[in-house]
């Protein structure tokens, strides 16, 4: 194919920048974003940023991820802003590029041609040539539940074509001659209106409401007519009572839902107001040891009173840090921490600097050595999405644990390095390691090493919460020289972006 020359590809351009307004997500396999651009608030993903889920705004993505190789199209795509898009996707590597394109215009056309098919369908019957023609499609209608009426010139209506089982049922003995004004008040009310459509005033068709009528039996049927001016004015009525019970139904379940949600929110705020008491009873006399500690440290007391002094002071900090992990995972997992919310940058060199300072006195006093290794410019700021503080945690929470299972002389080194478009970070101890049955479950909330006291099990799982919640990725495996491995990643951050 020749190449079109510049100004009709610029022509092209505008017209679909105009007419589809294309905005883009570059996203990874599990949905999380790299990049966006173009009119995404046109579509209500203008909050979407690096790292966020996308599939929180756009659930249909996850039945569409991982796309293909040759691309996939979904078609008629219901946004966030209401806007009906086509969702164009293509992968590239191990990310996919997403393309929506505004079809609005052609949904809403094709709308239009339906709705004027439709009316084309009972507007046909003025146009039918032969009687034949007439009694055939009544006779498929009462098959689906629908009975014509012609209007006599009487007044009466009689039946065209087949009559549904329901008609005998609402009106018996009325098919031959049907007076639809002295069984039903909304019939007579929509007969008003029904003779207007009738003498041409306001087009061929005139449609009434939903309304219910009771047969002998004791059922309610939910009925809908229409007015059809054809060559003898037609009176077209239909059975909508299973689509009725059917809506009604979902209403109900989104009813119930809605109750079960509340009571659930409910529960959340009881525990949350139960939890909450509980640490405060827990942290309360801690204060009062701690004023006490402070008094005796600034007392003449002898060497070794001293050294258990800091031995007391250092475990009630530790307990004080396990009530701040409960506090945070049980806020994570009831509430929601909303660590996407926090996107820094934040420095993860000079937060590992800091965790370490911390920890340096802990490590003399257990004679082991914690170290720090620097694969990269350690001059430069490495950022990363993130909040200092909560990152602080996540680096505390590894080196605690590695810590913990340690003995005198061994070493914990903190490594990081460059991983392509993210900074690694690898906390290495010399311990045990972390036996095969629980490797898989080292991150949940509860999980210990081997049933060991000593922790609640909530440190790693605070770890994964965050790490994943800034658009990162965390794991565990053992070394083969001995000990175990912790690590994350995060991805790196360009420092002109501010916390939001």
């Amino acid at each position: 194919m020749s190449k079109l020359p510049d100004r009709v590809v610029a022509l092209l351009n505008d017209r679909t920048y105009s007419e589809y307004r294309p905005a883009y997500l570059l996203l990874d396999n599990s949905g999380l974003v790299h990049d966006t651009g173009g009119l995404t608030g046109t579509y209500g993903l203008g909050t979407l940023g690096r790292g966020d889920n996308a599939m929180d705004l756009l659930p249909v993505l996850e039945s569409f991820l991982p796309v293909r190789s040759d691309g996939e199209v979904l078609h008629a795509v219901t946004t966030p802003s209401g806007v009906v898009v086509d969702l164009w996707a293509a992968s590239e590597h191990d990310r996919t590029w997403v393309v929506l394109l505004d079809v609005s215009h052609q949904v809403m056309q094709q709308a239009h041609f339906q709705q004027q098919a439709n009316e084309a369908r009972l507007l046909a019957y003025r146009d039918d040539a032969t009687a034949t023609e007439l009694r055939t499609l009544p006779s498929v209608l009462a098959a689906l539940g629908v009975v014509v009426f012609a209007r006599r010139p009487d007044g009466s209506f009689g039946v065209v074509g087949g009559s549904p089982g329901w008609v005998a049922e609402l009106w018996p003995s009325e098919a031959t001659s049907f007076r639809p004004q002295e069984h039903s008040p909304f019939l007579e009310h929509f007969l008003t209106e029904a003779d207007e459509c009738w003498r041409g005033v306001g087009g061929g068709l005139r449609r009434s409401g939903l309304w219910t009528e009771v047969d002998g039996t004791g059922v309610e049927r939910h009925l809908t007519a229409w007015a059809v001016r054809s060559e003898q004015p037609l009176l077209v009525i239909s059975d909508a009572t299973q689509s009725y019970r059917e809506q009604s139904s979902v209403m109900q379940q989104a009813r119930e839902q809605a109750l079960v949600h509340s009571r659930l929110l409910k529960e959340i705020e009881k525990k949350d107001v139960l939890l909450h008491s509980i640490v405060h009873d827990l942290r309360s006399p801690m204060i009062s040891v701690h004023s006490t500690l402070q008094l005796l440290e600034a007392d003449a007391i002898s060497e070794r009173s001293q050294q258990l002094v800091a031995a007391s002071r250092s475990q009630l900090e530790r307990q004080d840090h396990l009530i701040k992990s409960i506090l945070d995972v049980f806020a994570a997992d009831a509430r929601g921490l909303e660590p996407t919310a926090h996107h820094g940058p934040v420095d993860l060199l000079a937060s590992a600097r800091e965790t370490i300072e911390t920890f340096n006195p802990a490590f003399m006093l257990k004679r082991a050595e914690l170290g720090l290794t620097v694969e990269g410019d350690a001059t430069a700021p490495w950022l990363v999405p993130g909040d200092r503080m909560r990152l602080v945690r996540v680096y505390a929470n590894l080196i605690e644990n590695a810590l913990r299972y340690s003995r005198r002389g061994q070493i914990v080194r903190i490594r990081l390095s460059v991983d392509g478009d993210d900074y690694l970070t690898e906390v290495e101890d010399q311990g045990p390691g972390v036996p095969s049955e629980l490797a898989s479950q080292v991150f949940d909330r509860f999980a210990r090493a081997g049933g060991r006291a000593g922790t609640a099990g909530l440190g790693l799982h605070f770890c994964r919460i965050m790490i994943e919640g800034w658009g990162g990725t965390i794991g565990q495996y053992n070394r083969e020289d001995g000990g175990s491995c912790f690590w994350f990643k995060l991805p790196r951050t360009e420092a002109s972006e501010t916390e939001t």
